[in-house]
């Protein structure tokens, strides 16, 4: 779809390789990420790639999935981006942020600026961006970023391509839920969190 990009970056163990995927969306009025990267130089390097398509500034960063291999570069963001999570999302970051044992050398926790409980809709430079929670997945606070114009579904850790998903801090009955929910939308292309 016009303007609407994926970011595929290898991260795991070398024994244990796959890609965390972003999605990111250009209008006139600026960018909107679907999930950053798991360090803070892997989501340079994102930015990098998203300033070689435009000189629009990101301006919108959804925190998909509240998990480090998604969240731990969020620094490398512009301290100017509107950062959107779910309430358990900013609770779960919130727990990182002041957890005694966090390790002094770990990236910055970068928190939410907004809030989407159930839906939020964005008008971002001419396009509708829905930014939505159907219930507790993969994570307690997954939220989906849904094109409705263009039949897009970014689904971050909800749906993952050829990879078998954790469970260690998922919902799994509530998971069947949320995927039958997503499923129920108009939609031509889901972009996975990994795969």
């Amino acid at each position: 779809a016009r303007n609407v990009y994926t970011y595929e970056a290898l991260t795991g163990r070398p024994d244990d390789r796959y890609t965390t995927n972003t999605m990111f969306v250009v209008t006139d009025d600026g960018v909107l990420v679907a999930d950053g990267q798991g360090n803070p130089d892997a989501t340079r390097l994102l930015v990098e790639a998203i300033g070689e398509i435009t000189d629009k500034p990101i301006t919108h960063v959804v925190i998909c999935s509240d998990h480090g291999d998604h969240t731990n570069g969020n620094v490398s963001f512009p301290k100017t981006a509107q950062f959107l999570a779910h309430p358990n999302s900013k609770a779960t970051l919130e727990r990182s942020l002041n957890n005694p044992n966090r390790n002094a050398d770990s990236p910055p926790v970068i928190m939410p600026t907004a809030l989407v409980e159930d839906r939020r809709v964005l008008e971002l430079g001419g396009m509708e961006i829905q930014i939505l929670f159907f219930g507790r997945a993969h994570t307690g606070g997954d939220l989906f970023v849904y094109l409705p114009e263009e039949k897009i579904l970014f689904t971050t850790e909800v749906y993952l391509n050829r990879l078998f998903s954790g469970y260690r801090s998922s919902y799994p009955s509530e998971w069947l839920e949320v995927m039958d929910r997503a499923e129920e939308l108009d939609v031509d292309v889901y972009l996975p969190g990994h795969g």
